[in-house]
Protein backbone atom coordinates (compact mmCIF):
# COMPACT_ATOMS: atom_id res chain seq x y z
CA UNK A 1 0.00 0.00 0.00
CA UNK A 2 1.18 3.45 -1.00
CA UNK A 3 0.56 6.92 1.08
CA UNK A 4 -0.05 9.45 -1.51
CA UNK A 5 -0.25 13.20 -0.40
CA UNK A 6 -1.97 15.52 -2.55
CA UNK A 7 -4.97 18.47 -2.88
CA UNK A 8 -8.25 17.89 -4.48
CA UNK A 9 -7.28 19.97 -7.33
CA UNK A 10 -4.95 17.13 -8.42
CA UNK A 11 -7.62 14.68 -8.29
CA UNK A 12 -8.89 13.04 -11.58
CA UNK A 13 -12.62 11.47 -12.07
CA UNK A 14 -11.20 7.81 -10.94
CA UNK A 15 -10.01 9.41 -7.22
CA UNK A 16 -13.23 11.02 -7.10
CA UNK A 17 -14.99 7.81 -7.63
CA UNK A 18 -12.76 6.13 -5.53
CA UNK A 19 -12.55 8.51 -3.04
CA UNK A 20 -16.84 8.55 -2.38
CA UNK A 21 -17.37 4.47 -2.66
CA UNK A 22 -14.67 4.21 0.43
CA UNK A 23 -15.53 7.52 2.15
CA UNK A 24 -19.21 5.85 2.18
CA UNK A 25 -18.77 2.24 2.60
CA UNK A 26 -16.78 3.72 5.67
CA UNK A 27 -19.04 6.03 7.21
CA UNK A 28 -22.65 4.04 5.73
CA UNK A 29 -23.37 7.34 4.16
CA UNK A 30 -24.54 8.14 0.03
CA UNK A 31 -22.88 10.88 -0.48
CA UNK A 32 -22.25 11.90 -4.12
CA UNK A 33 -19.79 13.16 -6.26
CA UNK A 34 -20.95 17.24 -6.37
CA UNK A 35 -21.14 16.52 -2.26
CA UNK A 36 -17.72 16.11 -1.98
CA UNK A 37 -15.99 18.69 -4.53
CA UNK A 38 -18.24 21.28 -2.89
CA UNK A 39 -17.02 20.51 0.62
CA UNK A 40 -13.21 20.04 -0.14
CA UNK A 41 -13.13 22.64 -2.89
CA UNK A 42 -15.24 25.52 -0.98
CA UNK A 43 -12.60 26.71 1.21
CA UNK A 44 -10.13 29.37 1.50
CA UNK A 45 -7.06 27.74 -0.94
CA UNK A 46 -9.72 26.42 -3.48
CA UNK A 47 -8.78 22.90 -2.41
CA UNK A 48 -7.94 20.86 0.53
CA UNK A 49 -5.05 18.70 1.17
CA UNK A 50 -5.48 14.56 1.90
CA UNK A 51 -2.85 11.73 2.66
CA UNK A 52 -4.93 9.19 0.46
CA UNK A 53 -3.62 5.63 1.68
CA UNK A 54 -4.14 3.36 -1.70
CA UNK A 55 -4.09 -0.06 -2.32
CA UNK A 56 -2.02 -2.51 -5.21
CA UNK A 57 -5.17 -1.64 -7.40
CA UNK A 58 -4.55 2.10 -6.92
CA UNK A 59 -7.57 2.16 -5.22
CA UNK A 60 -8.09 4.91 -2.39
CA UNK A 61 -8.71 3.03 0.93
CA UNK A 62 -8.13 5.38 3.14
CA UNK A 63 -7.64 9.46 4.08
CA UNK A 64 -6.05 11.95 6.13
CA UNK A 65 -7.62 15.30 4.90
CA UNK A 66 -7.00 18.51 5.89
CA UNK A 67 -9.50 21.54 4.89
CA UNK A 68 -8.03 25.33 5.31
CA UNK A 69 -9.84 27.97 6.97
CA UNK A 70 -9.12 31.40 8.35
CA UNK A 71 -9.41 31.82 11.68
CA UNK A 72 -9.78 35.08 14.10
CA UNK A 73 -7.13 34.83 16.55
CA UNK A 74 -6.59 37.77 18.83
CA UNK A 75 -7.91 39.85 16.42
CA UNK A 76 -5.51 38.57 13.77
CA UNK A 77 -6.54 36.67 10.69
CA UNK A 78 -4.35 33.57 10.52
CA UNK A 79 -5.05 30.27 8.04
CA UNK A 80 -5.41 26.71 9.89
CA UNK A 81 -5.47 23.41 8.98
CA UNK A 82 -8.83 21.38 10.44
CA UNK A 83 -8.53 17.88 9.86
CA UNK A 84 -11.36 15.93 8.70
CA UNK A 85 -12.92 12.83 7.20
CA UNK A 86 -10.32 10.24 8.48
CA UNK A 87 -10.83 6.63 7.89
CA UNK A 88 -9.61 3.14 6.85
CA UNK A 89 -11.44 0.70 4.98
CA UNK A 90 -11.60 -2.03 7.23
CA UNK A 91 -10.32 -4.88 5.68
CA UNK A 92 -7.40 -2.69 4.87
CA UNK A 93 -7.13 -1.94 8.91
CA UNK A 94 -4.08 -4.41 9.25
CA UNK A 95 -1.23 -2.25 10.61
CA UNK A 96 -2.20 -0.51 14.01
CA UNK A 97 0.41 2.57 12.80
CA UNK A 98 -1.04 3.40 9.29
CA UNK A 99 -3.48 6.34 10.26
CA UNK A 100 -0.26 7.63 12.13
CA UNK A 101 2.29 7.35 9.08
CA UNK A 102 -0.80 8.78 6.98
CA UNK A 103 -0.79 11.95 8.87
CA UNK A 104 2.91 12.52 9.96
CA UNK A 105 3.29 12.43 5.72
CA UNK A 106 0.57 15.17 5.65
CA UNK A 107 1.71 17.18 8.11
CA UNK A 108 5.27 17.91 6.57
CA UNK A 109 3.91 18.70 3.37
CA UNK A 110 1.53 21.36 5.29
CA UNK A 111 4.31 22.62 7.55
CA UNK A 112 6.92 24.07 5.51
Amino acid sequence: MDIVVCKTDMWDFHDWISYCKAFNAVFKTNHDLAYFKHKYNSVVDGYSYHALLLNDSKEIVGSCSVMPFIYNYKSELVKIGQAVDVFICEEYRTDPLMLKRMYSKLKKTLIT
